[in-house]
């Protein structure tokens, strides 16, 4: 007997819960996120590059063979580690809070055990950083696949919230780390004010 094709959902006008339920269960989803002259604000904190480089410095080798695994581009996991080490780290808070198990998003890809822990069939213990990538590898793998245009900013809007329906600073960031691919510099280079 053959299995009927799922119907592809459109999930631009429903909420973040809808979208997370179909990526969840592998549901084949199309959402489209909308360019903005006024990106919504994300919640970042000060940029420290030693911290996300350090991140994908560690974690660089899984990255790679997860990516690898799951057929995708491994500098989009790259930009979302480094995004979430250099720019939202809470004031280094979120590195205690998953020392203690207390973390709603646990580093080292910052991603919510409570909402993606059973992803597609597999529970992933998120506090384990190889379990943590894989999730995160699979869960990014799933928002390029439903985004049609695979407009990075796009992607990592919708990592940093399922429900958003237009490109944010974080979407924004995400994208410009991943074209500068910032990890790979020793240091950054100081932002030149135009006059």
């Amino acid at each position: 007997m053959v299995k009927a094709k799922s119907m592809t959902m459109n999930g631009t006008n429903i909420s973040g819960e809808e979208r997370i339920k179909a990526l969840i269960n592998g549901q084949p989803i199309i959402i489209n996120v909308e360019d903005t002259d006024t990106p919504q604000k994300s919640n970042a904190n000060e940029h420290l590059h030693n911290w996300g480089k350090e991140y994908v410095d560690k974690y660089g080798n899984l990255i790679e063979k997860y990516a690898k695994q799951y057929n995708l581009d491994s500098n989009i996991v790259k930009a979302i580690l480094y995004a979430e080490n250099a720019d939202f780290h809470k004031y280094g808070y979120n590195k205690f809070f998953d020392i203690i198990h207390k973390s709603s998003s646990v580093l080292p890809m910052n991603i919510q055990g409570k909402t993606w822990g059973d992803f597609q069939g597999k529970h992933y213990d998120v506090y384990d950083p190889e379990q943590n990538i894989e999730l995160s590898v699979r869960v990014l793998k799933a928002i390029y696949d439903a985004v049609p245009d695979k407009d990075i900013a796009k992607i990592a809007t919708l990592w940093n919230g399922t429900g958003k329906n237009y490109i944010n600073e974080y979407g924004n960031k995400a994208k410009e780390y991943y074209l500068n691919q910032s990890w790979n510099t020793p240091y950054e280079m100081p932002q030149i004010e135009n006059k």
